[in-house]
C-alpha cells in the first residue's frame, strides 16, 4: 500500500497563508517503494514507484487511485535506492544507486522523456569510498546532477550530467552538512544552488546552505543557516521543497518517539518558511507510519 494526500496550495504573497487545506490520506491501491507522483499534463499523475528491485510508471488519476496498466518499466536493475526530478522541459532524471565489488560503491543515472522513453543513462560513479544511497536529484538548467557523499571527506560531491544522464563532472560541496535523503534545489529568485540536509548541528532544525553558481563546477559557499523545525521531534528525510511565492514549504518526517515508529518511521509534516527561512508554522499531515515524503505539484494542488 502506498498513500497519498492531496493539499490544496494558495499563491501567496508575503504573509499569506500557504496551505489552505489538506485532504484525507488515500490509498492509491498499488504498493512498492520510494513512490513518486509528477503531473502528467492530462488532469492526473504519473505514478512511480519500485518493485522487485527496477522502477515502474503507471498512470494515475486526480483521485490519486493508481491504474496498473500499461505498466513501463524503467531502466537499471536491482537498485538499493532510487530518486527523481522533474525538469523544466518536460523529461525526467532518475537517480539510482547499487553495488558492483563493495557495498553502495555504484551510482548511476537515466534521463526519460515526458512519456517515458529512455534517453540516456547508465553508471556515472563508481567508487568504494563514496555512499551513493539516498542521494539528491537536480534537474535544472543551471545545474543538472546528483550528490552522493564522500567517506573520507564526510562530505557531499555532485556528479553533474548532460542531457543523456551522462557523467560531465564531479565536484564537492564545500563547508556543507550530509545531503543523505536531502535536497537540491536552484532558488528562482537568485538562481543559486541550495541544499537542505537534516544532519546539522542543531537536531531540530534543518541545515540550509546557499552557493553560487557563478563557476558551476566550482560552487562557492554565499550563507548558510539553520532553519528550526520544533516540536515533531527528530528529523529526517527533507527530500522535497518548493518556494511558493515569497515561501518555502519543506516536506520532512518526524518521530515523536523511536517506541512509537520502531521502524524507522514517522509522521509527514510540512514545515513552512519566509524566504530567508524564518520558520512560520508546521502542519502534520499523517498520523500514521510512513518511511518518506514526496512533493510535486499540478496548479494548486500538490
Amino acid at each position: 500500500m502506498s498513500a497519498a494526500l492531496l493539499a490544496l496550495l494558495s499563491s501567496p504573497v508575503l504573509g499569506d497563508t500557504i496551505v489552505l487545506e489538506v485532504g484525507e490520506p488515500v490509498d492509491t491501491e498499488i504498493g512498492g517503494t520510494w513512490t513518486r507522483a509528477f503531473a502528467n499534463g492530462d488532469g492526473g499523475w504519473w505514478f512511480v514507484f519500485g518493485a522487485g528491485g527496477t522502477m515502474n510508471v503507471v498512470t494515475m488519476g486526480d483521485d490519486l487511485v493508481a491504474q496498473d496498466r500499461g505498466r513501463i518499466r524503467l531502466e537499471g536493475d536491482q537498485l538499493a535506492d532510487t530518486e527523481m526530478a522533474a525538469c523544466a522541459d518536460g523529461t525526467f532524471l532518475m537517480g539510482g544507486s547499487g553495488s558492483l565489488e563493495a557495498p553502495d560503491d555504484a551510482g548511476y543515472a537515466w534521463r526519460y522523456d515526458a512519456s517515458w522513453p529512455t534517453l540516456g543513462g547508465g553508471l556515472i560513479d563508481w567508487d568504494s569510498d563514496a555512499m551513493h544511497n539516498d542521494m539528491a536529484v537536480l534537474c535544472s538548467a543551471e545545474l543538472t546532477g546528483l550528490s552522493f557523499m564522500g567517506v573520507s571527506e564526510q562530505a557531499p560531491f555532485v556528479v553533474s550530467v548532460d542531457d543523456s544522464a551522462q557523467a560531465v563532472d564531479r565536484f564537492t560541496l564545500p563547508q556543507t552538512v550530509p545531503l543523505i535523503g536531502g535536497s537540491m534545489v536552484i532558488d528562482p529568485w537568485s538562481e543559486e544552488l541550495l541544499t537542505l540536509g537534516a544532519e546539522g548541528p542543531d537536531p531540530d532544525a534543518l541545515s540550509v546552505h546557499r552557493f553560487s553558481l557563478e563557476d558551476p563546477t566550482a560552487p562557492s559557499l554565499v550563507e548558510r543557516c539553520q532553519a528550526p523545525v520544533e516540536g515533531i521531534g527528530r528529523i529526517w528525510w527533507p527530500q522535497a521543497m518548493r518556494r511558493i511565492g515569497d515561501s518555502w514549504i519543506v516536506a520532512v518526517v518526524g518521530e515523536q518517539t523511536r517506541e512509537e515508529f520502531p521502524d524507522d518511521v514517522g509522521n509527514i509534516h510540512l514545515a513552512i518558511f519566509e524566504h530567508d527561512w524564518v520558520p512560520r508554522e508546521v502542519i502534520q499531515v499523517t498520523d500514521f507510519g510512513i518511511l518518506l515524503p514526496l512533493l510535486s505539484r499540478r496548479r494548486r494542488s500538490a
